[in-house]
This record gives structure tokens, sequence and C-alpha cells, in this order.
């Protein structure tokens, strides 16, 4: 056979399976610049005033500067029961158009990101008052308060005046108070203090409860002079006289001057008795009325207390209001007697309020939350008597909220989590010293702080005044409700608005208790060497890899392990020795991530300024699968396990997390996946029952990959990754590659599934077959052929070199069989390589999204396949001199789609053509992978069947095996996916969040 052929025979299966549906170009990877921050610069609470047409203009930024894509959505959120400000928000400007609060979120739509504030909308001007009584018909000397609501109902100055049409029916004091004085009706006006032209009326009837009735049951006289109101039913002929008497019941003749007391018949059934003093005359006494007419006699008496000394007293000791209300002191102020001519002074101890007096109306108006003392002075200015009275003034906040909740953003999950250790030295025994704070709407005033404090009822953890986290019990693990309140002598503000005291809006902390707080890389790699629980607290990205300015990692410190996929081909040349992959971080406990970053960039990039690789990197590229090699180096060679940045071993839960590899590259607006190529794997599993939940794990050569156990002694055992609400982004190859490390000898154990009914299963196993599979015979194939189930739920998978996903099996072609077969024998390290590896499940569930369309002028070849020499033209290097080992992928595409099965797999777009990269199950040999769809509400992806013929390159099976490769994409047919879809999807111009199925579950 000619060597040449052998040659390609060889080397392009692979090759071939990568060229298809890749859309990178290794020398120029146009891929945008992702967002990885908002930040909203200003106040935390922002007010406008809805009649003043104020608006406030939002100044934000989005990282990086360079970043392709800085739109951002603008979304409100109720705040408690409060009423929901409606807000417009239009070139960076907030328009309020309703009363009302609103939690403003701007949202970036590349990525999901977001950060908030506080908005609410408050209106100077009052529409109307309404003001009623509990019942409009009283008796004589009866009393009722009036109750007065407002419009808008947060009015602040809720100051009003009474007056009432006829005091010898009713009365109403400046509390609102109205007393039945005599029969009769009267129209009771309530007034607006700010807005005279504001008033609501209604009417009083007074009415007698028998023939004879008096206004006043007791009074404390000041004057020489005064009154007492009767009112009588219209009876003729009757007869009406007093008498005095002491407390005692005895008689007293010297208390009036008989000449000035008298009755005056007004009219209309009211009779006023009037009655003066006797000079120097102080002290209580009881006038009793009788009213005589035919056989009736009624008796009523008054209890007159005549004094030279005043008296005042405040209704309590402590009142309240919210910042920006008022409370109408004098309401709450009794002196008596009631006609005595006073001046009032208010002072107030601190600037929580302003005090005002103005004709005998007292005003305290609440400026900061906090506690103040008002000081009343009260001076007589006839006897210039004084009495001084205090009262304690609390106000509540307008806002009140834990900074945590409102104002900070925790990752995708946003719940704040918190372990109850702090690394000390190099044990983890240190107490937590995470705290939350409070955020106060206005700031806070005096013996605020000293009167806040928070509160949990679970009985694990106890919040401290200065808001440290107690975590009581080790092992305690949960989410538990923490209240921030403000409380002054009965008086209590929750979390929520003024008007929502009664309820509760926690903010919810997730505590861990055998967790350990991380705040660094020292801590981080302390605690990982320890298998400890990490709560991530801040980033660890400049700092990674290094202890005190030290380097960590070298050659000899950094964990290595035999790779557990096939080596083969190193055991052939007697070097195992190089069939080590290297690991960063050993994730051996759960990761809580808070959000926070861990980027391993320092240690995983290699990379110069020139963009060759530095000598003394790491990192330097994956191991070997097979390799073609001259005499004197590797002139290409296939890929297999790469080095790994995180490791995850069994029963761990990555929660919450953001892994990174390194930090990309910007180039001309967008990334350059080149320089994913030596980082190696984002993140590994080995090991069963692991979970990834709510975390964005990025910017690998393979981004997640699971394969089976560390062991190799574990090949056969069973392994379950599950992904949820997560975005997985930017690999140079695959974002999540899942397979095998079991195998069996492709040339002599490569059986065809069968199912213990003699049902035979065709492979590649098709989507439309394996769904068409009862459940029972799902579970039979499952449990015979499959080693790794890797289920995705609502997440993100973005911007692969080659696929979405790969489900990975061995090759098996004759080749690998005896490779000294071919070139003389000049590849002997191919022998015993044909293997078939045992499958790989995928299971989508929910809203799996692969934003993944490229451009085929990208297109590039050479990641699983690494050309290190171009060889043609070349007469000095032996044999494979003479062959061109290069590719033209863009004609080979064009000759695929020219098969009448493959039309739709280009999609064209003007003058541009597009692929997708979906997932693709391949290898060459029995891949027994399957995928299943569930409760799949994305798109149904499309399957292609593709074997080497159908690309006119059948000669190839002799290395790669007799094998179809698998592709479910998005193709030219996809009535709801295309290129310009998911263009404007990324960019927000479809108006649907790119990034929303993160949030579902």
């Amino acid at each position: 056979m000619n060597k040449k052929l052998i040659v390609l025979m060889l080397l392009m299966p692979l090759l071939l399976m990568v060229s298809i549906y890749t859309s990178t170009n290794s020398s120029s990877l146009n891929v945008k610049i992702s967002v990885n921050k908002i930040e909203i610069t200003g106040d935390d609470i922002v007010y406008l005033n809805l009649e003043q047409d104020e608006k406030y203009l939002v100044n934000y930024a989005v990282y990086p500067v360079a970043a392709t894509n800085k739109n951002v959505t603008f979304t409100t959120e109720q705040v408690g029961n409060d009423q929901l400000a409606i807000l417009e928000f239009e070139n960076g400007y907030i328009y309020p158009k309703s009363v009302g609060l609103a939690k403003v979120y701007l949202t970036t739509v590349d990525g999901g990101f977001k950060d908030s504030f506080i908005v609410k909308v408050i209106s100077e001007s009052l529409t109307s008052i309404n003001a009623s009584v509990e019942k409009d018909s009283i008796v004589v000397g009866e009393t009722v308060s009036i109750l007065t609501t407002f419009n808008p109902s947060d009015y602040k100055n809720q100051l009003v005046s009474y007056s009432s049409s006829d005091n010898l029916v009713a009365t109403v004091n400046v509390n609102g108070v109205i007393r039945g004085e005599g029969r009769g009706s009267a129209i009771i006006t309530v007034t607006s203090d700010v807005n005279n032209q504001i008033k609501d009326q209604f009417e009083i009837t007074v009415y007698n409860r028998d023939v004879m009735d008096i206004s006043k049951e007791e009074v404390y006289v000041w004057n020489e002079d005064d009154f007492i109101n009767l009112s009588i039913d219209d009876v003729a002929d009757y007869e009406l006289t007093y008498e005095v008497f002491d407390q005692n019941g005895d008689p007293m003749d010297y208390v009036f001057d008989e000449q000035e007391t008298k009755f005056v018949d007004l009219g209309n059934g009211k009779i006023k008795f009037e009655y003066s003093f006797n000079s120097n005359f102080f002290g209580s006494f009881i006038v009793k009325f009788k009213f005589e007419v035919d056989d009736v006699t009624i008796t009523k008496q008054c209890l007159i207390h005549k004094v030279d000394q005043m008296q005042a007293s405040l209704s309590y000791e402590v009142l309240s209001c919210e910042v920006g209300g008022v409370i109408p002191l004098h309401q709450y102020l009794t002196i008596l007697p009631e006609d005595v001519p006073v001046e009032i002074v208010a002072e107030s101890s601190n600037a929580n309020i302003s005090a005002n007096v103005n004709d005998e109306k007292i005003t305290i108006r609440g400026l900061k939350p906090g506690v103040s003392t008002v000081t009343l002075t009260i001076k007589n200015t006839i006897s210039q008597q004084t009495i001084p009275l205090d009262i304690e003034i609390v106000v509540k906040p307008d806002m009140l909220f834990i900074n945590e909740q409102q104002f900070s953003t925790f990752g995708i999950e946003n719940i704040y989590t918190v372990g109850k250790y702090e690394v000390n030295e190099d044990k983890f025994d240190g107490e937590n010293v995470s705290k939350i704070s409070a955020v106060v709407g206005g700031g806070a005033g005096e013996d605020f702080w000293n009167n806040f404090s928070y509160e949990t009822d679970n009985e694990n953890v106890e919040i401290l005044n200065d808001g440290t986290i107690k975590i009581l019990n080790e092992e305690f693990t949960g989410i538990v409700e923490v209240v921030g309140k403000f409380e002054y002598k009965g008086v209590r503000s929750d979390t929520v608005l003024h008007d929502n005291y009664g309820q509760k809006i926690p903010f919810k902390i997730r505590c861990v208790g055998s967790g350990v707080n991380v705040r660094n890389f020292e801590h981080l790699y302390k605690a990982t060497r320890a298998e400890k629980v990490v709560v991530l607290q801040s980033d660890v990205i400049n700092d990674f890899g290094k202890i005190d300015g030290v380097n960590v990692f070298n050659e000899s410190t950094v964990t290595k392990i035999l790779s557990t996929y096939d080596t083969t081909h190193y055991k052939n040349l007697n070097s195992l020795d190089k069939a080590y992959i290297k690991i960063l971080i050993n994730f051996k406990n759960d990761v809580y991530g808070n959000g926070y970053v861990i980027n391993s960039h320092n240690v995983a990039y290699g990379l110069d300024a020139s963009d060759n690789l530095k000598s003394d990197a790491l990192f330097r590229g994956p191991i070997d699968f097979v390799s073609v090699t001259d005499s004197a180096s590797s002139v290409a060679s296939v890929k297999g396990q790469d080095n790994v940045s995180f490791a995850v071993y069994e029963n761990v839960t990555l929660n919450n997390v953001e892994l990174k590899s390194c930090t990309l590259k910007e180039d001309n607006g967008g990334y350059d996946l080149n320089d994913l190529k030596y980082v190696g794997t984002t993140v590994e599993v080995f090991g069963d029952n692991v979970n990834i939940n709510y975390c964005r794990l990025s910017n690998g050569r393979t981004v997640l990959r699971a394969f089976g156990y560390d062991d190799v002694n574990k090949a056969d055992k069973v392994i379950n990754l599950s992904v949820k609400n997560s975005v997985l982004s930017c690999a140079r190859e695959f974002i999540v590659r899942v397979g095998s490390n079991c195998f069996v000898d492709g040339t002599k154990q490569n059986p065809s599934p069968y199912l213990d009914d003699n049902t035979s299963i065709s492979l590649p196993l098709t989507q439309d077959v394996y769904q068409a599979m009862t459940k029972a015979q799902k579970e039979e194939y499952d449990s015979k052929y499959i080693k790794t189930f890797i289920n995705i739920k609502n997440s993100i998978l973005q911007d692969s070199g080659l696929f979405c996903v790969g489900i990975d099996t061995h090759f098996a072609g004759s080749a690998l069989a005896d490779g000294t077969n071919y070139l003389d024998g000049a590849i002997k390290s191919w022998k015993d390589l044909a293997k078939t590896s045992y499958g790989a499940k995928l299971t989508l569930e929910g809203d799996v999204r692969m934003y993944d369309w490229k451009e085929i002028g990208e297109i590039d070849s050479s990641t699983l396949i690494e050309v290190q020499k171009v060889m043609g033209g070349q007469d000095n290097m032996g044999v494979l001199s003479k062959y061109d080992l290069t590719f033209d992928i863009k004609s080979l595409l064009s000759t695929i789609a020219q098969k009448e099965h493959f039309k739709t797999i280009i999609y064209n777009k003007g003058e541009k053509q597009y692929v997708h990269g979906g997932v693709a199950l391949f290898g060459g040999g029995k891949n027994y992978g399957v995928v299943e769809f569930k409760d799949y509400t994305f798109k149904t992806l499309n399957g292609y069947s593709i074997r080497l013929s159908d690309v006119d390159k059948s000669e190839f099976q002799v290395a790669a095996g007799n094998g179809a490769f698998y592709f479910l994409l998005n193709d030219s047919s996809t009535d709801r996916f295309k290129p310009e879809d998911q263009e404007a999807w990324l960019s927000g111009s479809a108006g649907v969040d790119p990034y929303e199925p993160i949030y579902k579950d």
C-alpha cells in the first residue's frame, strides 16, 4: 500500500471529526469579550418627587471595559408589601410614574450579572383628605374622635385644623375630639394646614339622654367667670335651680357671686349657666342642677375645680414616626385648666428631629432614624408657673434593609454562605469573622445603631449585634433566615417599610457548620489539602499559586497522577513516566463560592508575550493518545487526557463558584481561543455523585471533563454528574467532554449491544431510537453499557472551539491493533491500542441552551490532532518528509454539504456560512453513548449519523474503526434558533434574557 496513503489513513479520522463541525480559527479566533461584572455607583436609596418631574441618571459601569456586549436590561421588584413604584428607564434615566417603592435591577445581557439599588417615589402634593367618626350621633357630654385619612396615603405632613359650625351643639378641640354640648346638629370641618383649600366635612347630631343633659361633668376653671351648657327637651313650665356642695355633700354658700350667676335661655332647648366666683376662692365643689316639670324631677351635677396652679401631662412616654413623618405632639398634651394662658417651648436633644410650636400646635418631624428627647417647657403667662415635660421620640427608618440582601449579588444562586471556621495558620479552628450589615435610607441618627440588632429563630445560629454570624453547631448546614431590626422601648422596625411592621422579609444565609472561610490563595491551598469544606469569601485571582510571594506549584510539588485514560502508547514506548497529568487544586469536599472567582491563570497559563510556550511552563498541553514521530521529534499527535486546574472527587458539590483556568486576552473585540491551547481542563470529575450547581466554569482547553475515577483500578465504576443552573463557556475544544476509562479490546471484544429480550441495538444509538425505548429497556441498556451519567439542567453552554458536548469513545481500527504492519514498523507504539470504551449518557433537562453558531471561515482543526511540522517539500527528515499533513477543512465541509442528507448542516446568511457546535458522539469504535431529552424546552436538536464513506474517506477507517460519528445540531432547518437568533438573544435586542434558564431551579 502507498505509504503516503497509510500515514493519512492513520491521522485523518480524528482530524475529520474535528473539522466537520468546528468553528474556530486557530490564528484569529474572534469570540466576544464576555462581561464579568456590573457596578452601579451612587446612593443605595434614591428619592424622587413625583410632582416635581424629577428624574435620576443611573451611573453604572460594565466590566471589562472592552466587553463586546455592554447592554443591560432594566427591571423592578416589589419590596415587602409596599406599593410598587412604576418607573420608566430611558437613555440611562429613571422617570417616576407613580408613588411607591421599587428595587431596581440592572442586568447585563451578557452573563446575567446584576447590581441594584432602591428607588422611593414620594409626593409632596396632597390631593384630598377624608374625615370620619365612628358614630355621627352622640349625647350631650359624650365625646368622639375624628379619623382623618390622606391621599396619597404616605403623605408626610398630616397636620389639620378642626372647626364646628355651632359650638352650642358640638365643640371640637385641636386633637380632633368632638364633645356634645347641646341638642341639635352641627357641621364639623377638617382642613389641611398645608393647603386650606383641601378639606372635608361631616354632620354630627347631638341629642339628650333624657329630658335634661349637662355638657360637662367635670371641669377645671382658671378664669373668674365661666359657664356650663345644659340641654332640655322642648317642654313648657319647667323650673331649673342649682345648689353648691363640697365633695362631702355639705352645702357651700360662698363660692359664687350671686349677682353675677344666672341661667340664660338661648332657645331651642339650650340653656347656659353663667357663673362668677367670689374673689380669692380656690378649691373643688359640686354644682347640682334640679330640673322639674310636671311630676318629673331630674338632677345633674358638675364637679368644678377652681385652681390657681396649672397642671400639664403627656399621654405617652415614647412616641414614634418614620423619617419625614410628623407627630402632632399637642394631641398628646393635656393642660388643665383648658383655658389657662400658656407659652410653650419645644427643644430636641439632637438633630434626629425638628420641633416647632405654632399657635398651640406642637409639630415634631422625623429627620433621621434614631432616638431623641423632646423637652416641652410650658409657662403660665399670668402666674409665671413653669412645667417641664420630657418625651422620647423614636424616628423609625423610612427604609431599612440588610445590605447584603438589597445591594449585593452572590453569584447565580445569590445566597450568602458562611462557614463556622477561619483559617488559623495551619489550623482551621478560628471563629468566623464574616458579618452582615444594614443600610438605612437617609442615614442613621443618634442612638440608632445602639438599638439595632439582628435576630434569627434558628437555634443553630446566633447573629451578634455587630452582624457577626456565629454558627453554634458544627453538624448544621442549612438556610437560616435573618431579620435586621431597630427597636426601642417597644417601637420596632424590621427590614420592611414602616407600614408593614408586622411582616418580616428575612435575609437568607446558608450556614455551613463544617465550612472554612477562604479569603485568599493561602487559605484555599491549606483548606483543600486538608480536605475541608471551602466557603469562598473573596476572589482568588492575583495571588493564585503564591504564598507570601513565593510560587507554590512546581514540578516537584504539584499533584501528579497517572493518566486514567489509555496509556498503552507510552507503555509501548517504555515511557510510562511521561503519561502523568498534573492537578493544581483538589476538591475532595464541598465548595461554596458565593459567586467569587478562582482563576488559576498564574500557573495554568504558560504563554509569553509572543504567544510562545514559556520554557518553565507547568502546563504544556495534554499527553498523547498516539503520535507520529520522525527521527527527532513528534510530527503529529492525537491528544488524550489533559492537565487539570480543579479536580473534583466523589460526593462533592460545587455550589455557586466561578472557576477559570486563565484570563483570556482580548483580541479585536473578541477572545482568542488559541490562549486555551495549553491551559488544560478547567474542571475534571474524578468520582461518583458530583453536583455542580449555580456555577460558572470557563476558559479551558476543555471546561468540564468526566471519564471516571482517578484510580485506574476503578475504571469499571459508574459515576454520576449533575450540572444545574450553571454557565459553562469558552473551551478550545469541548465545553463538556464525557466518556469512560473502562475499555474492551477492539479487535476481540467488540460486541454489538443487545437486550435480554434479544433486541439488537444498532449503533450509534440515535436520539429517536433511544427515546422510543421503554423505561425498562433504557434501564437495562444503561446498566449494561453506560459508565458515566451526566445530567445538564437549566444551563448555558457557550463558545466552544469544537462542540458544546463531546461523548467520546476509544478508537478501534486495525491500524491501532498492531502498528507494526504499517510504515515498515515505524510506529510500534500503536500496538494494542484498538479498544472500545463503555458509553456515557447525556441527559438534557429543562432549558439547556447552546450558544454555539460559528462561521465556517473561522474553522480550524488543529486542536485534537496537533501537527508540529508541515512536512511538504522537505527532503532531509526521512520517509515522513514527503508528506504534507495539512488539510483544507473549508473545502471538505463544502463537499459534505453537497451530500443529500447533509445539505442542512451549513446555514447560509448573506455571504456568510455558519455551522452549529452541538453534541458529538465520536471516536470510530463502537460508541455506546446516548443522549436523552427530559422536559427539554428549548429546541430538539437534529441528528446526523456520519460515516467516513459519507465524505469519501472510507479508507481512513483502518485507523479509527468502522463506527459512525453521530451529531446533534441546530441546522438551517431550525425554525427557532438560527445564528441571527443567537446574536439577538445575546445582544438583548430580542427582549429575552439570554441567561434566564439558570434562574429557574
